[in-house]
């Protein structure tokens, strides 16, 4: 009797921790549709030394950890533009090459709450420190990025707003980046430092490091997500459009175009030169051309994993907006499917949703122990006939 009861007492206790779960997890999906925008505290407005200025807001949340949203970009002397309506991770997918761990590290841990670092001075050279409830969250500086172009005497130097937090999740420290160039340009990145993860005896699955509690570094992969939800020109008549050239190996190459109409889940594809824009179909720089931004990869790592894990067959997917929709992998108990292959279900696209996916293959160095040098993983959102010329 004694045990009967002990256990019913756990599962009691199971229950209230799933409810709360399944609780704080509709509350913050309900917050996706909230505006932080109001409060000044939220906001960041910086202009740099062209005059262009970048507006936007931003949030912590448990899982994501720092959310941007309401992205606006004007231009030296013109109009404000409107360019993101929310960005944030999606997912950080951490599989060892000795399959001892498949990590999921937004859905299963998060990168806000305790685990988002509060900062010092350090963390922020130059900087400013951004707080949210009385901890240092953020890092908001304003960087030199060198030439913007240059023609014999004609050159002009160029700055980015830089935006930082930073999260620990077992050993690994994540620096989460946002870069706003002042043509226009978002970089979204991550870098990992910190400390080596794992460690092995068995030398097909990693790199010897000869530390004393670690002979061999074990090499892993990190891929990281991301969940766009544009609002360019506005939040309708947005438009994703794969660009790509055919003929591989011939003297001469095709540009092909495609608009998607239905969610999509597709492959980088290097010798066709595959990126993707996101354009208005009604909206038009001067010269009559549809305003766009293109996406474009940094990686040359792909991963392709096992049948479990079916989101790792591609890299970029399109997908009708949906609350529910929010991690790339164990989506569970949300009320959509498990992972973003599942969310593609041919579904017509009037508000789409862009998850885009980077892969680092880590395989450790001597150099990483006992303090792990950081590595950064990236893609860039580059406008393509915003403006009908350059606005510097």
């Amino acid at each position: 009797m004694k045990l009967s009861a002990r256990w019913g007492m756990l599962l009691g206790m199971l229950l209230i921790a799933v409810s709360l779960f399944s609780t704080q997890t509709q509350q913050e999906a309900n917050a996706q549709t909230r505006d932080r925008c109001s409060g000044g505290s939220f906001v960041i407005n910086k202009t740099l030394a062209n005059g262009a200025n970048w507006t936007l807001c931003w949030e912590e949340r448990s899982s994501e950890g720092i959310v941007l949203r309401g992205i606006r970009y004007t231009p030296p002397g013109g109009s404000q533009i409107s360019v993101i309506n929310q960005i944030n991770l999606a997912q950080i997918h951490v599989p060892y090459d000795d399959n001892t761990a498949r990590f999921h590290d937004l859905s299963d841990y998060g990168l806000g709450g305790g685990h988002l670092n509060n900062m010092v001075a350090a963390d922020c050279p130059d900087g400013t420190l951004i707080q949210n409830n009385s901890r240092n969250v953020l890092c908001m500086t304003v960087v030199p990025t060198g030439y913007a172009y240059k023609y014999y005497a004609q050159v002009k130097q160029g700055s980015a707003l830089v935006l930082r937090s930073v999260s620990h999740i077992g050993a690994y420290n994540y620096v989460s980046q946002w870069i706003f160039h002042d043509d226009a340009t978002i970089e979204p990145g991550i870098g990992a430092t910190g400390k080596l993860q794992k460690c092995t005896n068995v030398a097909k699955y990693g790199w010897k490091i000869d530390a004393s509690s670690c002979q061999y570094g074990t090499s892993h992969i990190h891929n990281y997500y991301w969940r766009i939800d544009f609002a360019l020109g506005g939040n309708t008549n947005n438009v994703v459009e794969q660009i790509e050239f055919d003929s591989s190996g011939a003297a001469q190459r095709n540009l092909q175009l495609q608009d998607y109409t239905a969610e999509t889940a597709v492959k980088f594809s290097p010798e066709t030169f595959r990126s993707w824009r996101v354009k208005n179909k009604t909206v038009t720089n001067s010269d009559g051309h549809a305003i766009s931004y293109e996406l474009i990869g940094n990686s040359d790592h792909v991963f392709r994993g096992p049948t479990f894990e079916p989101w790792t067959n591609n890299d970029v997917y399109v997908t009708e907006n949906n609350p529910c929709e929010r991690w790339v992998s164990h989506n569970d108990g949300s009320g959509c499917a498990d992972d973003v292959s599942g969310f593609v279900n041919n579904q017509t696209l009037t508000d789409p949703i862009v998850w885009f996916g980077i892969t680092f293959h880590h395989l450790p160095r001597d150099e990483d122990d006992p303090l792990m040098s950081s590595h950064w993983s990236s893609f860039q959102m580059v406008p393509r006939d915003l403006y009908a010329s350059q606005q510097r």
